[in-house]
């Protein structure tokens, strides 16, 4: 599972763990991944019951579901550890 998810999206997670929601070009911009990276994550990211779409409009509004908010949590916690010098 955590090769489908990939870099990309674990950066898409942590970014949305920080803005809460974001439209895609926010979620491009901000977690630093490609245009079409971040679809194929998205898409798998949804999948697997990571993340909620909202259409605003013309916008694709993008927030965690409760799955992936526990996941993105856990992956902040993993992120600190790397960083810590235990």
């Amino acid at each position: 599972m955590i090769e489908r998810i990939g870099v990309a999206g674990v950066k898409i997670l942590l970014t949305l763990k920080v803005k809460g929601e974001a439209h895609i070009r926010e979620i491009i911009r901000e977690a630093g991944v490609g245009y079409t990276s971040t679809y194929r994550a998205l898409h798998d990211l949804s999948e697997l019951g990571l993340i909620e779409e909202q259409i605003s409009g013309t916008k694709r509004i993008i927030k965690l579901s409760k799955k992936g908010q526990l996941v993105a949590e856990k992956l902040e916690e993993i992120e600190k550890i790397l960083r810590s010098k235990i």
